[in-house]
């Protein structure tokens, strides 16, 4: 019986994670998000073309071109629309199942941006503002004239800021009131160049001297540093980086991608608070060309899976090798061959013959057929929920 069941449990191992190429360089792929059912990719380019990759029939199902085109530097699905930044400082809200696309422009030079609701948060050189997408106004929320870069994001309950190289954290309602502000330069020698918040209390910020920084806002107002993490053997800097998390784990963890040529080293890091700044999770390599751009699924298959954008253009995704659909969740991004038992002991009645049976009883299995027909694009919003 001990025999039979590790035979069983091997049978349900699953493969190691491991990386693929989905779309190829030719596209120019710049940008990537999923969708909040998990089931799709949006990828913007560097011509503008805006792309969606289905996962139920590998392959690109939808393609669609701005009216006023260019390089892409955000992309966001929420619900069912599409929210697309471009370098010439266009914002675009685009609807899946139409073709008209309605856009409005920033006079200066955006960077980035974050949505919640209704509001769009959109940041870059010299300013920050807060756009009202139902009635179309746009508020400044910069607090001074010295800071030459604006970051910005969504929290559970205000609106976080950060100025640079100013190094200050402003706490704001969407009254646009300041709430709080909070002096960290103390932590930083070089200019940040991307802030990222994983929607409640976490902040990370990478900046120019080679390092990570996670900072937790602690109630009622306080910024608390968590965590500095290096690359301490080669120190290289980080090219891209994104919080990262399942749903079964209450912990977040930083995936990141320092510089290399012509590869690229997926490396998970906590962040807890701890004196160490060393305390790698996993680090996963892969050939397929340097990282530019990084992110991660919560929502997506039996395991998470990753999408890394490279330097040439192609999008590259991490995963299991498996695409179904699937409630049970585990933590295979730290530990491959873990295999979630059920809980509680199942009882059953054990024959005395049962190796004694007729097998002319045996029942034939009906698989499916390899060549079977893809499944038809169609977007279930039910899911997102």
């Amino acid at each position: 019986m001990e025999r039979m069941n590790i035979n069983l449990a091997k049978a349900e191992r699953l493969q190691p994670y491991s990386c693929v190429e989905i779309i190829s360089k030719g596209e120019g792929c710049c940008v990537s998000e999923f969708s909040p059912c998990g089931e799709y990719l949006v990828i913007g380019c560097n011509n503008g073309n805006i792309l969606i990759y289905s996962f139920l029939s590998h392959s690109i199902v939808w393609r669609y071109k701005p009216s006023k085109p260019g390089r892409v530097l955000k992309a966001k699905w929420v619900h069912k629309e599409i929210f697309i930044l471009t370098d010439a400082n266009n914002f675009y809200i685009l609807q899946i199942q139409g073709s008209e696309d309605s856009h409005t422009t920033f006079h200066f030079k955006a960077t980035g941006m974050d949505i919640k609701n209704d509001y769009i948060l959109v940041y870059g050189r010299c300013d920050i503002v807060l756009h009202n997408i139902k009635t179309n106004e746009s508020v400044s929320l910069k607090q001074d004239q010295i800071a030459v870069e604006w970051f910005g994001c969504f929290n559970s309950d205000f609106i976080v800021l950060f100025a640079s190289m100013n190094y200050i954290f402003y706490v704001l309602n969407y009254q646009c009131e300041v709430l709080y502000k909070q002096d960290v330069s103390e932590f930083f020698q070089a200019e940040v160049r991307e802030l990222a918040c994983n929607g409640n209390n976490l902040f990370l910020l990478s900046a120019r001297d080679r390092a990570l920084r996670v900072f937790e806002l602690k109630k009622p107002y306080e910024f608390v540093r968590n965590k500095e993490i290096f690359d301490c053997i080669e120190k290289r800097r980080w090219v891209a980086s994104c919080f990262f998390t399942v749903p079964n784990m209450e912990t977040w963890f930083v995936l990141a991608c320092p510089q290399e040529t012509g590869s690229h080293s997926l490396q998970m890091f906590d962040t807890v608070e701890i004196e160490s700044n060393v305390s790698l999770a996993k680090n996963m390599h892969s050939p397929l060309g340097a990282a530019a751009h990084i992110c991660g699924s919560r929502n997506t298959h039996v395991y998470p899976i990753v999408s890394v954008i490279t330097q040439a253009g192609a999008c590259i995704i991490w995963c299991s090798g498996n695409f179904l659909k699937s409630q049970k969740w585990s933590t295979s991004l730290g530990i491959p061959n873990f295999v979630e038992l059920q809980r509680g002991n199942t009882e059953y009645d054990e024959p005395e013959d049962q190796f004694d049976k007729d097998m002319s009883l045996a029942i034939e299995l009906n698989f499916p057929s390899q060549n079977s027909d893809s499944i038809c694009f169609r977007l279930d919003y039910s899911l997102s929920d």
